[in-house]
């Protein structure tokens, strides 16, 4: 399962142009080796370190603290994404993680100790020869818990190929909403959208940042103010990762935009699909339909104006963009 070097840096490349668009900074040295402190429950006395493929840095919607991930940017062809590789790869990111905060030479690379912080980790896999069409998610479900060895009270996230797309395609997707003619313009006001959950003491409701759990979440929702001479206009963006197979998933969908009072008499909501299915656009109209009938004698407003607020949410599909690097090109920078 060895990468070469140009395959690896396909990789980082991938990650690096996405998590840009999400508010993420790479921090510190690439490709690193640090000290480990636990080596031998750690299975690292032969080596004695940890990797660091790459560290992001944001600071966290949610808490207020610094975040900071560390990553193991996997480069696959089609055949070669299987259970115990990554199972593996699991493995040693779990106890890379739970090392970090322990190990001086982390600390030191990487972390700002004048703020609070915390690290987790994230298995990124990138499929660079484009071929791989299988459900990566069965593959997790497949992995028992106990295998990746995740110490309790840290986070890894994993974002298979078909996540890596998605994501890919919703950062193109956000640039292109900046342009002249696209849906925010070139002046707008945005950020990601976090429900005002009170339990959650210092969570932004608007941040620059999609912090690691929303990039793993089924929708990512933006909110943005746009200006048209001078007067400000809102609406949101929402990115959904589902193909809208059925009615019933569209509306659990609309059910979060209603009881978040995402959808207004004047809001404008654009939900937005990378890899919709062919009848998603007819299924998104029969669960509209059937959400007025059922919302409007439960939320005690007319239906006139819960299909004016239908009225003013639209779906509609985004290019779905493969990351495609040359391993040749690259080796010759």
């Amino acid at each position: 399962m060895a990468e070469t070097q140009n395959v690896a840096i396909m990789a980082e490349k991938a990650s690096t142009e996405i998590f840009d668009v999400f508010g993420w900074r790479l921090v510190g040295p690439r490709n690193k080796n640090w000290a480990c402190v636990e080596r031998e429950r750690h299975d690292r006395k032969r080596t004695g370190t940890h990797p660091s493929d790459a560290v992001f840095r944001y600071q966290d919607p949610w808490t207020g603290n610094e975040t900071y991930v560390t990553s193991d940017l996997k480069s696959y062809a089609k055949g070669t994404i299987q259970p115990q590789p990554v199972v593996m790869a699991l493995r040693n990111l779990s106890r890379s993680v739970e090392c970090a905060g322990l190990s001086e030479e982390f600390r030191r690379l990487y972390l700002d100790e004048a703020k609070t912080y915390k690290v987790h980790g994230m298995l990124f896999v990138y499929n660079h020869d484009g071929g791989y069409d299988e459900d990566f998610n069965a593959t997790l479900e497949d992995i028992n818990p106990s295998q990746a060895d995740v110490a309790e009270n840290n986070r890894v996230g994993v974002i298979g190929p078909r996540r890596v797309i998605y994501l890919n395609s919703i950062a193109k997707d956000l640039l292109l909403a900046q342009t002249k003619k696209g849906e925010m313009g070139t002046d707008a006001e945005w950020g990601f959208h976090y429900p005002n959950l009170q339990k959650i003491r210092f969570a932004k409701t608007i941040s620059g940042v999609a912090n690691l759990e929303t990039l793993l979440s089924p929708w990512l929702v933006v909110h943005y103010n746009k200006f048209t001479l001078g007067i400000p206009k809102s609406g949101f963006l929402v990115y959904y990762d589902g193909n809208g197979n059925s009615v019933h998933e569209f509306q659990h969908l609309l059910d979060y935009l209603f009881k978040y009072q995402l959808a207004t008499d004047e809001m404008k909501i654009s939900i937005r699909m990378a890899m919709p299915c062919a009848d998603a656009a007819a299924l998104f109209q029969k669960a509209k339909d059937n959400y007025s009938e059922d919302y409007w004698p439960v939320a005690r407003v007319s239906p006139e104006q819960v299909r004016k607020r239908m009225e003013n949410i639209t779906m509609s599909a985004v290019t779905s963009l493969v990351q495609r690097f040359s391993e040749v090109e690259i080796g010759m920078v």
